[in-house]
């Protein structure tokens, strides 16, 4: 009798409640219409199945809860990926009086912000835009109230992961792009929704020299070849000097090319130096100072 009690969750009632709560949520990812797999962001290295309920659709904006066993680890600030329809949805808050399963309110995460780094590194991170902040405006005529208008003011609202990543880029009077216009952030939030930076942007002056208007990419000039720095502009090495009477060897880092001696090159032998067994093919040349 005890091990049947423990099977259906313990021997208190809220426990036996909770189990088949969590039992009731694993019928309905076989059996309901809004059964879901998700994917965490940006491994994807493990389906995960729930229950994907909406709360409020509309045109501009859209909104959901997800529920998914505790063991899936999906905390707030997670971006996952809804494999039904390959978007990308943030956590943005918790249910914390759902003890049978994690519940949590989403947002779809409908653009990038991409961005170079110092180190020549592309990086992006999936941003939700939650709308701009539009002052309603109301029109008075003789005390009474006969209309209201919204002006857009280009600011908007967005929702980011808190993490090492996005804490070192969004900042305040940090610049991000998205559909080719530039937004500066004005404000950061990092208290009201722990896991989540909600920004505060508002339009800015878009920089066509150094950014990717059409990639959306902030610092893009920063994107170049690395080349390999040598020791000096012909890429040779070795010393930077040569004393009388001694040899030193230098060495081509690149193929090709042709040996020789630039002071004595130009306006005829202006220093006793010569190579030794010289050989324009060979890669390693000696040099020898035969003179004090």
């Amino acid at each position: 009798m005890k091990r049947r009690i423990n099977y259906y969750g313990g021997a208190a009632q809220q426990d036996r409640m909770i189990r088949d709560r969590l039992w009731t949520l694993m019928r309905a990812t076989k059996h309901s219409y809004q059964a879901a797999r998700f994917n965490r962001y940006p491994e994807y290295e493990k389906e995960v199945v729930g229950v994907f309920n909406p709360v409020t659709i509309n045109q501009d904006y859209d909104t959901k809860m997800i529920s998914t066993p505790f063991d899936s680890g999906y905390k707030v600030g997670d971006v996952f990926r809804w494999e039904n329809t390959q978007t990308l949805w943030i956590i943005y808050n918790q249910n914390l009086t759902e003890l049978a399963y994690f519940r949590g309110s989403t947002r779809r995460c409908n653009y990038m912000v991409r961005w170079v780094n110092g180190e020549r590194e592309l990086c992006e991170t999936p941003i939700s835009v939650i709308g701009p902040s539009m002052p309603d405006h109301t029109r008075m005529i003789n005390g009474m109230m006969a209309g209201s208008f919204i002006v857009p003011s280009g600011n908007l609202i967005c929702l980011v992961t808190d993490n090492q990543k996005n804490r070192g880029y969004f900042h305040d009077d940090q610049t991000f792009i998205i559909l080719g216009i530039s937004y500066r952030v004005t404000n950061i939030d990092r208290l009201s929704m722990p896991g989540v930076i909600q920004i505060h942007a508002t339009e800015y002056t878009t920089n066509m020299i150094e950014d990717d208007v059409e990639e959306d990419i902030r610092n893009a000039w920063n994107i170049q070849p690395i080349i390999p720095e040598h020791q000096s502009e012909y890429g040779i090495e070795g010393p930077m000097s040569v004393k009388p009477y001694e040899e030193a060897e230098f060495t081509a880092i690149v193929k090709g090319g042709t040996w020789f001696i630039a002071e004595n090159r130009e306006g005829g032998k202006r220093l006793p130096a010569k190579f030794v067994e010289y050989d324009c093919s060979q890669k390693v040349v000696h040099v020898y100072w035969d003179a004090p």
